[in-house]
């Protein structure tokens, strides 16, 4: 890592700030030059791109001086001039730069997904260490800059990664390209992933709402749903063989882990499918239709549809299902044979 990428390490640039500060804009980049010890070298800094490099230049025969940059105890004279550069990039940071929790945009992203979805908000457990809590206060995600070698190869660079529970899932998981063995955490509950968009967000958003899951069990008695559904079987039928999982209008009041039994309207007139809610609050706007939004059901289980036919539901208490309505309690026992 250089001294201006350390220096500017979770900090990105304010673009309408910096030709007021003095820089000039070169093509796609801003470029500011500054003299140091009595003109004697000449300081450029360049931001292109949210990157930030630099230069010393000796006035007197246009090299470039880097002394300062190495790794060791300095002489008094680059020792001045690593301390009149470094007096330079803060200036610049104080007065051109917003600080951010995050050094990579996908963590950011993925920041934004969890605050909006779970009303989580990031914990700064450690400098280096955000935390998100479920409402029993437990994390479900981590999200933190570390050393790539902790994970992978022998590069000193600095990553964000994020760590997620799986539980069983974690040996499975662990053969996907861009998920590793977790960092600090048990490595048997728990996956590390690197934040540089080598997995789509869509990808790891899925494995945060398991994670959310696997640390806040929605209770049944409060989490179990009978749901109407479109009367085509066969596409349902395909649709989990192909996808394990289906989207479907959302009630306000389910939940991300919830248990919804899919109820087919005639010529079924049953419940046909147990499935859990993975994902909810999925934006919906099609047309003139009142439904705002969709949730992601995963299977788990198939029914027969002469198994529970409406005459059975009636037997407990459900005559008609027109919209999603909580499971009496002993139906959930019938049908799951407690």
């Amino acid at each position: 890592m250089t001294l201006e990428e350390e220096y500017f390490k979770k900090y990105i640039p304010d673009y309408s700030k910096l030709t007021s500060y003095g820089f000039k804009q070169i093509n796609d980049a801003y470029i500011y030059e500054e003299t140091i010890l009595e003109d004697e070298l000449k300081c450029i800094i360049t931001i292109s791109s949210f990157h930030v490099s630099g230069k010393v230049i000796d006035a007197f025969d246009s090299s470039e001086y880097t002394n300062f940059r190495i790794h060791r105890q300095l002489g008094e004279y680059a020792s001045s001039v690593k301390e009149a550069y470094l007096l330079i990039l803060e200036d610049i940071r104080n007065n051109c730069f917003k600080k951010q929790l995050f050094q990579s945009s996908q963590a950011i992203r993925l920041n934004d997904y969890i605050t909006s979805k779970f009303n989580a908000l990031p914990e700064v457990f450690d400098k280096d260490v955000i935390c998100y809590r479920n409402i029993d206060h437990k994390w479900f995600a981590l999200i933190m800059n570390v050393e790539k070698r902790k994970l992978v190869g022998d590069s000193n660079d600095t990553v964000d990664i994020i760590n997620l529970k799986t539980d069983e899932a974690t040996e499975s998981l662990l053969k996907q390209v861009g998920i590793y063995t977790c960092y600090h955490m048990s490595k048997t509950k728990w996956i590390s992933i690197i934040l540089d968009d080598t997995l789509k967000d869509s990808i790891i958003e899925k494995l945060i709402n398991f994670s959310y899951l696997n640390t806040h069990p929605t209770p049944k008695s409060k989490g179990e749903w009978i749901v109407p559904i479109w009367p085509d079987k066969n596409y349902i039928d395909e649709t989990f063989i192909k996808e394990d999982s289906i989207l479907s209008k959302q009630s306000a009041k389910i939940q991300i882990g919830d248990i919804c039994y899919l109820y087919l309207s005639k010529p079924y007139s049953s419940i046909c499918y147990k499935t859990r809610v993975i994902e909810n609050n999925i934006p919906y706007n099609h047309g003139n239709s009142s439904t705002k939004y969709l949730m992601l059901l995963e299977l788990i289980e198939s029914y027969n549809e002469k198994e529970y036919t409406l005459e059975l539901l009636k037997n407990y208490g459900v005559k008609t299902v027109r919209s999603a309505r909580f499971i009496p309690s002993e139906l959930s026992k019938y049908i799951n044979g407690e």
